[in-house]
Order: structure tokens, then sequence, then C-alpha cells
């Protein structure tokens, strides 16, 4: 829930969080809270903005805001489902879910520091820090480390187990800007976020004090400036700057000045085998799927991870083979196998999504300005959407309105909203959720 204290109706009976804090101290004086009312009314306003380590392991203080509030706890996003300690994964609704906090994930990858960045005299450089800090030794993370993690369950994973860890302060958001005031803070932070928010999220790092580490995840590449001289940190265009613009200018330096160690979460080369071989055991006893049938069909039809290039898209496939045998997935040397492969792919959905899906597929190949290989962003994907197929004209309907045979009446308007919908490019993005179209295909 998005505010789940200034968003209720209690809230409302009072000015502030100061005012709210004072009332649910003096309604349950049998608790400890911790410090003053002031310091209360903070740990509130930072639940209100999503950060809930302090409040997760406090569970008889939560309850009694909840109780407060006359909410339900679980609204308040630090019971255990909510707090993101379990990953369900939607791709394969079959997979029992992940409990982070009495189970280990899949291990697929490792980070990579950029190559401009790496220093040889210090060996392989890690995040072990951030990742799998040492209990004896851990000391609080001081440097900015931005990690790309071009896989979203990869994402999800990495930021729910340091969530799960507890360790940090974790916070998810759509953007930085959406993080301005944790970012303030001094303590270390974890901060998950899905897309750039532009120029504003520069200004909200330059915000954040020196020594107060951030570890950055993101979907999407550390935006480097351009080189503007070889003077570094004496560039005339740095000197110009002031206050905030120039944190800014120092925070996106390319090399090795930057203040950001900029780092790829890199896919080992036999995650495929890895993954299969952990949802087989997760699966186990399985009447039909069999992690290395799995792999035999993919070094047949898949060798060069085209079409299975993310733990999402192999998920996909996993959810197909649990509930078929492996004999019945189409044979690269079919004619009809890419057709084949997307009806099964799609088969929990309208029967005509496949048919989407070629045709998606053929305007791109038939576009001479598109290459035929290779991702494409969402926007030129939208723009491929068969518009002729969603031709009703207001004489169809008005001859259908005539109808007197209802039944008759029902299968033309549905078969008239199937027609819409395959030429409406809003919903040609349940196609989308399939990383294959962030790959290509």
């Amino acid at each position: 829930m998005t505010h789940p204290v200034t968003s209720t109706a209690k809230y409302k009976e009072f000015e502030s969080l100061d005012a709210l804090a004072k009332a649910l101290i003096n309604s349950r004086s049998d608790i400890a809270w911790k410090g003053t009312f002031r310091t209360l009314a903070a740990k509130i306003g930072l639940l209100d903005k999503g950060t809930v380590t302090w409040w997760r392991n406090l569970p008889e203080q939560s309850q009694a805001l909840a109780y407060f509030l006359e909410i339900p706890v679980e609204d308040l996003g630090v019971s255990a489902q909510s707090a993101s300690f379990v990953v369900s994964f939607s791709d394969f609704p079959a997979l029992k879910p992940l409990d982070l906090k009495r189970e280990a994930p899949w291990q697929l990858g490792r980070e990579v520091l950029d190559i401009s960045q790496a220093k040889s005299e210090y060996g392989v450089e890690t995040l072990e820090e951030w990742l799998e800090p040492d209990p004896a030794s851990w000391r609080p993370p001081s440097e900015f480390s931005w990690l790309r993690v071009d896989s979203n369950i990869e994402q999800q994973l990495l930021t729910q187990k340091l969530t799960a860890a507890g360790r940090f302060d974790v916070v998810s958001a759509q953007t930085l800007i959406d993080t301005a005031e944790q970012l303030r803070g001094g303590k270390p932070l974890v901060v998950s976020v899905i897309e750039s928010g532009g120029d504003a999220d520069w200004l909200a790092l330059a915000d954040r004090p020196d020594s107060a580490g951030l570890l950055v995840i993101a979907s999407f590449a550390f935006p480097v400036r351009g080189e503007t001289s070889a003077a570094g940190f004496y560039d005339w265009e740095r000197l110009a700057l002031r206050g905030r613009d120039r944190r800014k200018f120092d925070l996106t330096a390319p090399g090795p000045i930057g203040e950001f160690k900029r780092w790829t979460w890199t896919l080992s080369s036999d995650w495929r085998r890895k993954l299969l071989d952990w949802v087989g055991d997760r699966l186990h006893p399985d009447p039909h799927f069999s992690a290395d049938a799995a792999q035999k069909w993919l070094a047949n039809f898949d060798p060069q991870s085209v079409w299975f290039s993310t733990p999402s898209d192999l998920l996909q496939l996993c959810q197909i083979m649990h509930t078929i045998a492996y004999t019945k997935l189409p044979r690269p040397s079919n004619k009809d196998g890419g057709m084949r492969l997307a009806k099964l792919l799609f088969k929990g959905g309208p029967a005509y999504r496949h048919t989407q899906l070629a045709q998606l597929a053929h305007n791109r190949w038939d576009n001479r300005d598109i290459p035929w290989r290779g991702s494409l962003p969402m926007d030129v994907w939208l723009s491929f959407s068969p518009h002729s197929l969603a031709a009703v004209s207001p004489a169809a309907l008005t001859e259908i309105a005539r109808g007197t045979n209802l039944v008759a009446v029902k299968k033309e308007l549905a078969r008239l909203a199937i027609s819409a919908e395959l030429g409406d490019p809003n919903a040609l993005r349940t196609i989308f959720s399939l990383d294959v179209f962030q790959s290509g295909i």
C-alpha cells in the first residue's frame, strides 16, 4: 500500500505525525518505544514512505501502530509476506514460493566491476560488503555502488534477499527521485529502482552524504557523461559549477574517477543448467518435468540462447514442461515450430495471443528499417500493432444491435472484441511480459 499511515482515516484525526506519535505512546505506555515522540514520529514517517526495517524488527510496536490506526498489520507492509521475504513465481505459479528467511535462492551469476574501474592489484573485486557481509568483521559500507541487473527476476531476488537479511535499510521505488528523503540519511542504504527519473535522480543523489554507503540496484545502466577534458578533478567545466550541480558532475564522471563504482550482474555460462536443476529439485517428484530433458531440448531448439535468454524466459519453459511431456515440444525441424511454441507459451491466456505474437514478428521482419535480431524499445514493438484487425465499423455494430437471437448477438460481440484487442497497442503490453521481447526474437 502507498503511504499506509497517512492514507488511513484515523490519521486525519491528527494534525501531524508528531501528534499521532504522542497519542500512540499515550495509548500504549506499556510498550518501550525507544526514544521520544519525535523519534517515533520520524520512524512512522519513514514507514509511510516504504522504509520498514525498524518496524519489521519490532513486531509488538508494529501491531500496536496498526491497531491504533484501525487497520490490519499487513497493510503496514511489515509482515514477513508483505516485507518481501517470500518470492512468488508469476512465470511458474506451480513452483512453490521461496521463503528467503529459511531457504537460499538459486545462484546464477555474480557482480562484475566496470573494466575501466577495476584495479588489478586488488584481485577480483566484489560487492561482498553489501551482498554477503561477514558478521564477525562487518563495518558499514561507505562507497557508492551501482549494480545493473538486466533480468527482472534476478533484480527482484537480490532486492528481497537483502531485505530478508535485515542488515541494511532497503527501499524499492520506481525512480531514484522517489527516494529523495531516504537518500539524505546517513546510514547505509540499498535502493532498487525500475526506471530512470532523468536529471531529477542525480539531483537527489547529490544530496547523499559522501561517506554514507549506497547501493543502487537498477534495471538500466549507470548514465556516465562524456569526457570533457583530461584534467579530471581540475576540469574547467567542473570548477565552473557550484553546489549540487558540481556534485552531479562528480557523480556521473566516466572512468576510474567517478564516485560510483559501476557493476553489472553477469549470468554464468551454465546458468540455464543451474536453474533447471534448481527447479527440478524444487518440483521433485514431478511426472513430467526433467532437468536433463529440458537441457536436451534447449540444446537442440535454442543452443544460442535466443529464445530463452533470461531466467524469466526459462521459467516459462519449465512451466510448460511441468504440464506436458517434453516429446510434445516442437523440434527445430518443424516448419511451424515457432508458432507451436508461441501457442504453448500463451496457452494460459486468450486463444488468440499466439496470433498476436506471430503478427508482431512478421511486421518486424517486413520492416526494412528495423534489424531482424536484437532487442527493441517498447514503443517500437507497440508501433507494430496490427491495426487492420481492429476495424469495427458503426454499421457492423448497428447490425448486431438489431439481432433478435441473443446467443448470436453475444457471439458476434465477442468476435469484435477480440478483433479490437488484437489491434489495440495497449492490449499488446500483455505480450511484453515475455523477456524474449527485450532480448529479441
